[in-house]
């Protein structure tokens, strides 16, 4: 089944988002096609259709729209090891950290 604008969307390290469509955005000589995702308080994600793996339809109860997350939740740190962050991009944000010289 096809994605409909308006769809709820789950994105495992962001939560639940609307889809907006897709987007073809470009930078200098780069162009890619990008899924748009919407979060609360209108924060938008673009992940590239090549990683669109990560994302998954979500439907809510019944016929209702699924309540949308903040990208960024209160009080999250995503060092602690809690939360549902993977190892791996901790391991990255420590070694993006301390390449910043």
């Amino acid at each position: 089944m096809a994605a409909v604008i308006g769809d709820g969307a789950r994105r495992v390290e962001h939560g639940v988002a609307q889809y907006l469509g897709l987007r073809e955005l470009s930078s200098g000589e780069n162009k890619g096609d990008y899924m748009v995702l919407e979060y609360s308080a209108g924060a938008k994600l673009y992940v590239p259709l090549t990683r669109m793996d990560l994302v998954q339809r979500f439907r809510g109860a019944g016929e209702s729209k699924p309540a949308l997350d903040r990208m960024e939740r209160p009080g999250y740190d995503p060092f602690s090891g809690h939360g549902d962050m993977a190892p791996w991009r901790r391991h990255w944000a420590i070694w993006k950290a301390s390449r910043s010289w």
